[in-house]
């Protein structure tokens, strides 16, 4: 796939590689980036760089953390120069943007840390849907690799646990 070789057309499919994903990590939307073969680190580095500069991009802070989303000013630098995006580029950003902003949304509502304490390690695994917290757990564990195992499994089978607690602690 041919990538695109100006610093105008980069900035721009990182513009609108942001008005379809919506709000996003850093890392996530890297990683689309990638998956999509539009650039390389450095590139992608240099025109998020540049676009932060020019108050096309703004950072929005909550419990979750810290995620990259579009100014006005991008939105509307978007709508003014969109159109010197290839259209192949333009729809391979648009094909693979509902999932991955799907995939994203679940691993931004999934949760889970550790830290260490003077009982062991306390591991807190939380789910939230927006704004709303479902669930919100903590156990103490003794050992690091035990705090680690279960954020990991706790990512992988976090909708298996949250309906078989809501089935068991339910009944009547």
């Amino acid at each position: 796939m041919k990538r695109p070789t100006t610093m105008t057309e980069n900035k721009l499919l990182l513009l609108l590689t942001l008005k379809t994903l919506g709000a996003t990590e850093e890392e996530q939307l890297w990683r689309f980036i990638v998956e999509c073969d539009l650039m390389d680190y450095f590139e992608f580095s240099l025109c998020r760089a540049d676009l932060d500069e020019a108050g096309m991009l703004r950072t929005l802070i909550d419990e979750q953390g810290q995620r990259l989303g579009l100014s006005n000013t991008g939105l509307e630098t978007l709508s003014l120069f969109g159109s010197r995006i290839p259209p192949s580029l333009r729809e391979r950003i648009e094909e693979k943007g509902a999932a991955a902003r799907a995939q994203f949304r679940q691993e931004s509502s999934v949760l889970s840390d550790f830290q260490e304490d003077d009982a062991g390690f306390t591991v807190r695994l939380r789910i939230k849907e927006d704004a709303l917290t479902l669930m919100d757990l903590k156990v103490n564990v003794p050992t690091r690799a035990q705090a680690q195992a279960f954020c990991e499994h706790f990512t992988a089978r976090s909708s298996e646990l949250y309906a078989m607690l809501m089935s068991t602690l339910g009944e009547e």
